[in-house]
């Protein structure tokens, strides 16, 4: 991160997690082993975070429609996949698991507090890039779009995988 260069952006990540973790923990009063199988989750994407960061300095700049093409499959596969780590019990980043356990504490359908997670966190990332660098620093256009389609993906991908597939908790990892 610019701001604190002593951090990777993966790094950074895992550790805004840990802090989000502890929150959800503290709104729904409970504390679960599943958590901490989230937080390994959220260090196993931050290191790829950082990997995949150094491998697309590869890629020739100022190629507009490469950079789109690639945002928006990283966007399907990232909802696929959280869509799958929810139905497969596997534990997801702390990102999901938060809206996951509020959801279910709050009795809001996953979707919806999704979309308005990602709406906050996308409020909260201006006024820190505002606060830090007086711009809006790393976000884009492909930021807020991010923001309101991941919820909606999910749900469609969710509807989709149980229509094709039957989940079942293999592991009994819904109660860990």
């Amino acid at each position: 991160s610019p701001a604190m260069p002593f951090f990777s952006f993966g790094a950074t990540g895992y550790l805004v997690e840990a802090l989000l973790l502890l929150t959800m923990m503290f709104i729904i009063r409970k504390a679960r082993a599943l958590y901490l199988l989230s937080f390994a989750t959220a260090v196993l994407y931050g290191f790829l975070l950082d990997g995949f960061s150094l491998l697309t300095g590869l890629f020739p700049e100022n190629r507009l429609l490469l950079q789109i093409i690639l945002y928006a499959a990283g966007i399907v596969l990232c909802s696929g996949g959280i869509s799958l780590m929810l139905a497969a019990y596997f534990p997801p980043g702390a990102h999901e698991m938060f809206v996951k356990e509020v959801s279910a504490f709050l009795h809001i359908p996953f979707s919806r507090l999704k979309l308005l997670y990602d709406c906050a966190a996308l409020a909260l990332s201006v006024v820190l890039s505002l606060l830090f660098f007086r711009t809006l620093y790393g976000i884009g256009i492909g930021t807020v779009i991010c923001a309101f389609v991941n919820g909606p993906l999910i749900r469609g991908f969710t509807g989709l995988f149980r229509k094709l597939f039957v989940f079942r908790d293999a592991f009994a990892l819904r109660n860990f």
